[in-house]
């Protein structure tokens, strides 16, 4: 038997008498049996013993560390008592708890994953504050669908009724949406016009604190509401108003009684809102789309938004109806060439933000649609309303959007634009107009461009906006670090709508190199620091493997927010009525921005 020492056989299968066997095929004999299993014997021992002391430091670790989670469960339960948490008066974590709120969307659900329901669940001191803290709790939305049950109504109801009491005396803001429409057989009883008086009902227990109501509801529901509601809202400021059924693509047919008695009920409502400043509508008809009929005071309203096409006359009635105006968003539809008839001056002095949708409707032969005197028309009238409005305050954010009209030049250069710093441009724009745009906007912080090359604007195409000079004097140099253009830039998009596929036969009026030098000085060294930067190329740009290592860096270290697309140049043919894979493969939305949507595919560059 051999013995059985490190020193002498240290584990080394090479000095085992069989080595030359280990690891072949050898099959060992009768007599070689017996000798493996002797010469084996004294280590199937000293594995059982080192097994056994294994398990026994095993049972000691185990120990040491059962013993160890015990004290630390001792320290952590004592430490809890220290919490600073612990230490706040239930006055500094109420400001805190308001803190958690929703900001956008600034109306609070009912969902207990969120704030302020979530504050509820923490612990009996948390939900003690959490309840009697009524900031938390002046704020709710509200969703009705039409198949609830009863109980599950009657639940809900319970619910809200608690969340708004819990608010005491403050202002509500309170968004309502629902619909009784049912969409198909439900397989429990349903009576969703049962349900919905009784929300109703509900919420109006509350809405002489109504300051801010946000309505989504059906033309019937909208309907119950109205007959429903009270006198007046004293305390309501703030109203949103969106019909449901349109909202979610439904077609209906109210008919001549259905409609002026929507209408009729909209006018009472509105005439029960003396102190009503901000006004949004979307998708919400009216008679003859005569929104500047709408018995509100206009003299009062300070916000307004109307997401209807609206005929110039009628913006121009409702601009020179709003003196307190601050913010306006409106959309004007033009048909035919428009002849102003006593055209007066609109003074809007406490105007700081502007969005105005220029949209061409198309009511004649397409063989005139891009006659050169009938688009200088447009352009003119356009022109025009501009010319109108008087602002004695600077604007802060305008946004222009031109649809289907090829224009010459900017309308609105006339507005006081010097201390711009929001501006959005969705038009087909020219180099000359982006120099005028840049030269009249100095304080200019925000930019966006979407540049259209629409098809329905003719045939005359034109080159990128943003030349090789522009980007060059957008950059700080290294003997002055003050650019001759847009000092306090920080945010830059430029896209580009590519209705049409001959647009890619452009290439870029700027550089990779020039475009990759302005992004990294002034996103490196020059403050105010250029926060983000988004561009879709029409093609892509040959930058090299230096530029994209150097744009790629600055997203990593700076933190800028970078994003640059190289549109996939389609086939001209893939817009034509005869290729080979017409009626089988849906030709792009070519309404679509193409880098968002991905409507003919981007390349990302960075």
């Amino acid at each position: 038997m051999l013995a059985l020492t490190s020193a002498n056989h240290s584990w080394d299968t090479s000095r085992s008498p069989f080595a030359s066997m280990i690891g072949t095929n050898y099959v060992p004999t009768s007599s070689e049996l017996n000798q493996l299993r002797e010469l084996l014997a004294p280590f199937h021992n000293e594995l059982l013993r080192l097994d056994s002391e294994i398990h026994r430091f095993r049972t000691i670790l185990d120990g040491l560390l059962q013993e160890k989670q015990q004290v630390e469960r001792y320290i952590e339960a004592h430490k809890a008592l220290m919490s600073p948490v612990q230490q706040l008066p239930s006055e500094t974590l109420s400001e805190i708890f308001k803190w958690c709120l929703p900001v956008d969307p600034s109306y609070a659900v009912r969902n207990i994953y969120q704030a302020p329901l979530v504050l509820t669940t923490i612990c009996r001191a948390w939900r003690r504050t959490a309840i009697n803290t009524p900031a938390l709790w002046n704020s709710l939305h509200v969703y009705l669908p039409p198949h609830l049950s009863k109980d599950s109504c009657s639940r809900r109801i319970n619910g809200i009724r608690r969340w708004l009491k819990r608010s005491g005396s403050l202002p509500l803001s309170i968004s309502f949406h629902g619909s009784t429409t049912l969409t198909s057989e439900a397989s429990i009883p349903c009576y969703p016009d049962e349900n919905m008086q009784l929300m109703i009902d509900t919420l109006m227990q509350f809405s002489h604190r109504f300051s801010d109501l946000f309505l989504s509801l059906s033309s019937t529901d909208f309907s119950a509401f109205c007959m429903l509601a009270p006198t007046d809202f004293p305390l309501l400021r703030s109203l949103q108003v969106r019909d449901e059924d349109l909202h979610r693509g439904k077609i209906r047919n109210l008919g001549p009684e259905a409609g002026e008695m929507h209408n009729s009920n909209f006018s009472t409502f509105l005439s029960r809102i003396p102190s009503l400043k901000q006004l949004k509508m979307y998708k919400f008809p009216v008679a003859g789309d005569n929104y500047s009929s709408l018995p509100c005071n206009w003299q009062n309203i300070t916000k307004l938004e109307i997401l209807a096409t609206l005929d110039p006359d009628q913006i121009l009635t409702i601009l020179s109806s709003t003196p307190k105006m601050e913010s306006v968003t409106l959309s004007i539809g033009l048909s035919t060439p428009h002849i102003f008839r006593d055209l007066h001056v609109i003074h809007l002095s406490h105007l700081n933000e502007m969005k105005l949708t220029f949209l061409r409707l198309f009511t004649q032969a397409s063989t005139t649609m891009h006659r050169p005197d009938i688009v200088s028309a447009f352009e003119s009238e356009i022109t025009s309303i501009f010319d109108c409005i008087q602002c004695t305050t600077t604007l802060r954010s305008f946004r222009f959007l031109c649809h289907h009209i090829l224009l010459s030049r900017l309308p609105f250069i006339g507005l006081p634009l010097h201390a711009l710093e929001t501006l959005e441009l969705t038009m087909p724009m020219t180099a000359e107009m982006m120099a005028e745009c840049i030269s009249k906007t100095p304080s200019l912080v925000n930019f966006q461009l979407t540049d259209l090359d629409d098809v329905s604007t003719g045939p005359q195409l034109h080159a990128d906006p943003l030349q090789e000079l522009y980007l060059v004097k957008l950059t700080p140099s290294s003997t002055d670090l003050t650019p001759l253009w847009w000092p306090k830039l920080q945010n830059i998009r430029i896209l580009s709508r590519l209705m049409s596929p001959y647009a890619y036969r452009y290439d870029s009026a700027f550089s990779p190199t020039t475009l990759t030098t302005f992004i990294k000085t002034r996103s490196e060294k020059y403050v105010p620091r250029l926060k983000s930067c988004d561009i879709l190329f029409r093609q892509r740009p040959a930058f090299s493997a230096g530029e994209l290592e150097i744009l790629r860096n600055l997203k990593k270290n700076v933190g800028l927010k970078l994003r640059l697309n190289g549109a996939r140049c389609p086939s001209v043919w893939e817009f034509g009525p005869d290729s080979p894979d017409t009626g089988l493969v849906e030709p792009p939305n070519v309404s679509k921005l193409s880098d968002m949507e991905c409507v003919f595919g981007t390349d990302i560059i960075v």
